[in-house]
């Protein structure tokens, strides 16, 4: 570029492009600038500064006890919401009661002088050797103390108090119970489930004594202003991330599971609704248990997938099919697993193997060659690390493309009598292959895998021909024919299992007989799914070979798939019986058998109002009813003094009759129900029973199950 001339005839200098732009560019901004916090931070900073200067020191304190002494809202009159007590008291139930954590501390403000010397403590972290507040005799006889906040808390612990008494007077009472009941052939699980109760009853009994006490901050109130008033008053302002029901569900089988914990040990909800009692009832079923344990295990795949979310999680796993899914995606879940271990077999041998199959000279041997590889693949230890979420994203896409989402062979699935599913199954294997071959050599080639674990390069080596054998060579009883785990399968397996849902919860029936021969059930056991009952009963079944067992799950789990358009029709069928509606109101259940009060039972908006007649009619016959000792004498008397009318006599005589045939019904029903009261009433009630692993054999002879017959079922 030409210089220029200035008017006093010198030159200018060419300006730089830093000095074109000027202050834009960073490294020419003018002066020193200094780092600084927000102004909302550093005003915040600043009155807590001030608040701390006002703290005397940090105490226990009793809200329960002095909870008519204690004035809340007067720098932040907010109402007391219900909800807001509710969701603390539940959270006091669910995570425990962290009364004196610092963090958690309620501010008191109050005079200095107030206060007895030596009930206040500097040291926050002492928690619960913190002294107890005291006040002293300075202090007003009608004194009030100031809470800053923590109205809602307060009524909480008060609510979580009278609960946790609740709790203790009843196991109390069972305790007692206890000691004087005996249970034939059950000493052992007694002595297990009183042990428990003492367990929980001591538990409780230190809980409480700590009653309401709570971590204060004492503030003095001649240094709390209005402002500093207000700053330590308000509600939490900033966002905190809470996890969601599923994230809850996984963290507590996380924490199980670390603690070598097993369902058993998964302690009852203390509440019946809301997220945290399903993921109680969700982990306490072994079955549900073991299907995590292959989930969580599969990285994130699984984790984020619709199926998990809560809501549906537990209404698959605890309807009648439930059972079926976790049986199923377990066995699937394997064969995927048997592809990624050390077991030296690549595609290239398969493929080797497969050419010289077909001379009819070796054709026998080399089979028995691909039943032993495919034994090994079933004992080898799985290389989980191998099998990355990427992998099972292309198995689940190449799963909808020939399988999946609603292909004809969706409607199929399992059905190796079909010929669409097994063309389709077909053609899935060899896109499975070729995806795996091609996955395996991406990773090995790539320049940040060079570091990987000699186990892990191995199994994904080898991962290809091991697909191809398991797709192509399983049997039966290795679910053959059916496609590898990826959440799509679960997707597909709950739409088509849903589909016969009656049906299988029919099947299901016929074997829980032989569930239910057990000595006893506890208060705290929970069915969970028919079908995972019916698979219970026929491992505990004492007439089968324990060997075959397993076998006959199988067959039975095989028939929901290649029977699917029978089980259709089946669903159809019973979709037309009128099956008697099922009571789920105690009030319904009870005056079934003649028990509690029943007239507050039959309330509603189209209920009229009787009329004085029919009110009186009612009257008269519960008289009768109420007399069943009234004599035939007494009844003709009473007849013979209407008039001497044709007409009136044999009215009077029909209703006689017909009241009489009426009480002598009810009189039957009344001992039928007395009946049922003492059977009901003579139940073994247990708080724990000693459950058995879902899938693991086991012999029970009972006095029932003693007489069984081998054609029982």
């Amino acid at each position: 570029m030409p210089l220029r001339l200035t008017k006093d005839g010198g030159k200018t200098k060419t300006r730089t492009a830093k000095e074109q732009v000027g202050n834009v560019l960073l490294d020419s901004r003018q002066g020193s600038g200094t780092a600084s916090l927000d102004h909302n931070v550093k005003e915040d900073a600043k009155r807590d500064k001030d608040a701390n200067k006002a703290i005397m020191g940090y105490a226990r304190f009793d809200l329960m006890e002095n909870y008519n002494d204690l004035s809340f809202g007067h720098w932040n009159s907010r109402p007391l919401m219900q909800n807001q007590v509710q969701s603390l008291y539940q959270s006091f139930l669910i995570n425990g009661v962290d009364r004196f954590n610092p963090i958690h501390a309620l501010p008191l403000v109050l005079p200095k002088e107030w206060i007895v010397d030596s009930t206040v403590e500097k040291d926050h972290e002492k928690r619960e050797e913190l002294p107890i507040l005291r006040i002293s005799d300075k202090a007003p006889k009608d004194w009030k103390i100031k809470v800053a906040g923590g109205r809602h808390r307060t009524e909480a612990i008060k609510k979580w108090v009278l609960k946790m008494q609740r709790d203790v007077n009843a196991l109390e009472v069972e305790e007692k119970r206890m000691a004087k009941q005996a249970v034939e052939d059950g000493a052992a699980e007694m002595n297990d489930i009183s042990n428990t109760v003492k367990q929980r009853l001591h538990r409780l009994r230190e809980v409480l004594q700590y009653h309401g006490q709570w971590i204060v901050t004492v503030f003095d109130a001649n240094q709390v202003d209005t402002l500093i008033g207000i700053h330590i008053s308000r509600n939490e302002t900033k966002h905190v991330y809470m996890q969601s029901p599923e994230e809850g569900l996984i963290q507590r089988y996380k924490i199980l599971e670390a603690n070598k914990k097993t369902p058993r040990d998964v302690e009852r909800a203390p509440m019946a609704k809301g997220s945290v009692a399903k993921q109680t009832e969700l982990l306490s079923q072994d079955y549900v248990f073991d299907h995590m344990k292959n989930l969580v295990s599969s990285g994130t795949h699984y984790i984020h997938s619709p199926e998990m979310q809560l809501n549906r999680f537990h209404k698959v796993m605890l309807s009648g099919y439930g059972g079926l899914i976790a049986y199923a995606t377990a066995r699937l879940e394997n064969r995927l697993r048997w592809c990624f271990n050390t077991v030296s077999y690549t595609l290239a041998e398969h493929q080797k193997i497969e050419a010289k199959s077909k001379n009819s000279t070796s054709f026998q041997k080399l089979k028995i060659r691909k039943e032993e590889i495919f034994e090994d693949l079933k004992q080898a230890t799985p290389i989980l690390e191998s099998i990355s979420d990427p992998l099972r994203d292309k198995l689940n896409r190449i799963f909808n493309t020939h399988l999946g989402d609603n292909t004809p062979a969706s409607y199929r699935f399992g059905n190796d009598q079909d010929e669409t599913w097994l063309t389709a199954f077909k053609e899935y294997s060899y896109a499975v292959v070729a995806a795996m071959d091609e996955y395996a050599s991406e990773v090995l080639r790539a320049d940040e895998t060079k570091d990987l674990d000699e186990d892990v390069r191995t199994a994904l080596l080898g991962c290809a021909g091991k697909a191809a054998l398991v797709l192509d060579d399983s049997s039966q009883a290795d679910y053959c024919s059916f496609p590898f785990m990826s959440y799509s399968v679960i997707t597909t397996l709950v739409r088509n299992m849903s589909m016969i849902e009656r049906s299988i919860f029919e099947v299901s029936s016929w074997f829980s007989p032989m569930l239910y021969m057990a000595n006893g059930h506890g208060k705290d056991w929970e069915p969970g799914s028919a079908s995972a009952d019916m698979i219970r009963a026929i491992m505990g079944h004492p007439n089968l070979d324990p060997i075959r067992r397993g076998d006959a799950v199988i067959e039975i789990h095989h028939s929901f798939f290649s029977m699917f358009a029978e089980y259709i029709n089946m669903e159809r069928q019973l979709s037309k019986i009128n099956m008697p509606k099922r009571i789920t109101n105690q009030q319904q259940l009870m005056a079934t058998f003649g028990l509690g009060d029943t007239s507050k039972g039959s309330k509603g908006k189209n209920r009229k109002k009787a009329t004085k007649a029919q009110q009186d009619r009612q009257h008269e016959d519960d008289w009768e009813d109420s007399s069943p000792l009234l004599s035939s004498e007494e009844s003709s008397d009473a007849d013979d003094s209407d008039e001497d009318d044709g007409s009136n006599d044999e009215r009077a005589e029909h209703r006689a009759l017909a009241r009489k045939k009426d009480r002598r019904r009810r009189e039957d029903l009344h001992v039928e129900a007395l009946d049922a009261q003492k059977i009901l009433n003579g139940g073994t009630k247990f708080t724990t029973l000693q459950t058995r692993e879902l899938y693991q054999p086991w012999t029970h002879q009972s006095k029932i199950s003693s007489g069984t017959t081998a054609d029982t079922f």
